[in-house]
C-alpha cells in the first residue's frame, strides 16, 4: 500500500520552471495541507526553520515548532494553527542570532483532486529590502555640485532625465496597487522614495 502524501518527501531536484522558481526565490515558502502538515519548503524555509527539508517535510509546523523551540517557537506555533488569510509584519530571529523585520502572508490554497486543500505562508525579508531601498536613494542623490552650476552633457542630461522618469512610472504604478497592496513599513518607505525622486525631477526641470 503506498504511503500517504503527508508522509512523503518529493524528490528535491525542481521537476519545471515553477519548482525551479521557488527553489531560488529570496522569499520563503512553505507549502502546508489541510492537516498543518508541511508538504514543499524552498532552500529559504529551511534556513529560517533551522533545519533541512528531510527533517521538515511530512510533519506538522506545530510539531516542529515544538521540537525546535527558541525566539521564532509562538510565531511558528500561530502559523501552523491559523487558517485565516492573513498578512502581518513582526521581528524574526535567525538561526545565527541576528533579527530581521518579516512580511508575512498566509495565503488559502483550495482543495483540487488530488489535493486536499491547505494554505501556503510567504515570508519576505524587509530588513533587506529596506537596505535597497536606502540604496536606491543614495543611488538618486544628485553628486555634490561646485559652486558654480554643475556642469553635464546633454546627452548626460537626457540620460539622467529618462533614466528618473523610469523611476517616477514604477513609482506610480506601485501607488496604484499594481503589484499587491503595500503594508504600513512598505508604504512609509514608498512615500520616501516618491518625495526624493520628485526632488531630484524639479531639480532636473522634469514637469511634475
Amino acid at each position: 500500500m503506498a504511503e500517504p502524501a503527508a508522509a512523503s518527501v518529493p524528490d528535491a531536484r525542481p521537476a519545471s520552471w515553477s519548482d525551479w522558481l521557488i527553489e531560488n526565490l529570496d522569499e520563503a515558502l512553505m507549502v502546508l495541507d489541510a492537516q498543518g502538515i508541511l508538504q514543499q519548503v524552498n532552500p529559504m524555509a529551511e534556513y529560517l526553520l533551522g533545519a533541512p527539508r528531510q527533517d521538515l517535510l511530512g510533519r506538522s509546523l506545530l510539531d516542529i515548532s515544538q521540537q525546535l523551540g527558541g525566539d521564532n517557537a509562538p510565531l511558528w506555533e500561530h502559523l501552523a494553527v491559523t487558517s485565516e488569510v492573513q498578512q502581518f509584519s513582526t521581528n524574526v530571529t535567525l538561526p545565527d542570532g541576528q533579527s530581521m523585520m518579516a512580511s508575512f502572508v498566509v495565503l488559502e490554497l483550495p482543495a483540487q483532486d488530488p489535493w486536499p486543500g491547505g494554505r501556503v505562508l510567504a515570508i519576505r525579508d524587509e530588513t533587506r529590502l529596506r537596505a535597497e531601498f536606502a540604496q536606491m536613494m543614495e543611488d538618486l542623490a544628485p553628486p555634490p555640485a561646485p559652486a558654480s552650476a554643475l556642469q553635464v552633457t546633454p546627452e548626460q542630461l537626457t540620460a539622467m532625465r529618462t533614466s528618473l522618469q523610469m523611476v517616477l512610472g514604477f513609482a506610480e504604478l506601485l501607488h496604484r496597487g499594481e503589484y499587491g497592496q503595500m503594508n504600513p513599513q512598505q508604504f512609509e518607505m514608498f512615500r520616501n522614495i516618491e518625495h526624493h525622486a520628485k526632488q531630484l525631477a524639479e531639480w532636473l526641470g522634469l514637469p511634475q
